[in-house]
């Protein structure tokens, strides 16, 4: 549960409450049937000394999912990262690149992200801010060898510009001879769902 500015409060679901130090706003529906009340509004990020984040709308929220309100952090999956690009908002990493929490957490500076998240659920109880708690299943991005879940940092990275030529590289792809034939098919199928250009 998020404290209002002004009183009131919303309430998220999350799977993530070890970001809660990297939460840079709130987001909802624009048809969510609070979103004349709450758009524009300030919500105190619990455990962050008072620390709050502007409630925004954009038609990405699924409504039907959770509480219909998400918060935004930097990053905790794809989505994140395009509304952190399309909002302006404030990079706030809580994740390190070594896995461990950053000097944002607190408390819970150092630790590895699961403990992390562990301790930050027992101290938002203690606080009075978990509504209710469920165990779900729900895909989660991993690294295809480990299996170790993936966090999304800010680094530098170079990028190869590709969106802008998948009809050309379809068609360049017609003219190889592939073995076996099913990784024509599978070039194809990667080239058309490109979603960013390609990082090297």
């Amino acid at each position: 549960r998020f404290d209002l500015e002004g009183g009131g409060a919303v309430e998220i679901a999350t799977t993530r409450p070890e970001l809660l130090p990297a939460c840079g706003a709130m987001f909802l529906h624009p048809s969510h049937p609070r979103a004349a009340e709450l758009v524009g509004r300030k919500a105190r990020v619990p455990l962050q000394d008072g620390r709050a984040v502007t409630i925004l709308a954009d038609e990405k929220v699924d409504p039907e999912k959770g509480t219909g309100m998400v918060m935004c952090c930097t990053f905790g999956d794809k989505t994140d990262v395009e509304w952190f690009k399309k909002h302006g908002l404030e990079l706030r990493q809580a994740v390190g690149r070594d896995g461990h929490m950053t000097a944002l957490a607190g408390p819970e500076q150092g630790l590895f992200v699961n403990k992390a998240r562990k301790a930050i659920l027992e101290r938002l109880a203690t606080a009075g801010h978990v509504v209710a708690q469920q165990d779900i299943v729900h895909p989660v991005a991993t690294h295809e060898r480990c299996k170790t879940d993936v966090q999304f940092l800010a680094t530098k990275q170079v990028f190869v510009r590709v969106l802008d030529k998948k009809a050309e590289l379809v068609a360049l792809g017609e003219q190889v001879r592939w073995h076996p034939d099913y990784m024509g098919r599978r070039y194809r199928d990667w080239v058309e769902n490109l979603e960013w250009d390609w990082c090297i």
